[in-house]
């Protein structure tokens, strides 16, 4: 699996957040984020919708991706884990 920059980004915040390093894990969580939906938007120049709408085309995107029971047990229990930490 090849990791775009956003990706690593989102991943390196993650783990810093995980490692207590807080300021510095929510800046590249929020970069990584904000390059991904940049990203996003220049695939779909198209999608003028609300931030509602987009949601929700998150949601089937997360849904359609991650099919495997055992990624999405690891992403309940995860996620909660590291925005704890």
């Amino acid at each position: 699996m090849k990791l775009n920059s956003g990706s690593m980004f989102a991943v390196g915040g993650m783990l810093a957040l995980f490692a207590g390093r807080r300021a510095m894990g929510l800046g590249l969580f929020a970069q990584g984020l904000s390059v991904l939906e940049r990203g996003w938007r220049k695939a779909h120049p198209e999608f003028t919708g609300t931030f509602g709408e987009r949601w929700k085309l998150a949601e089937q995107f997360y849904d359609k991706t991650h099919q495997n029971k055992t990624n999405r047990m690891l992403h309940m229990v995860g996620i909660p884990f590291i925005v704890g930490g």
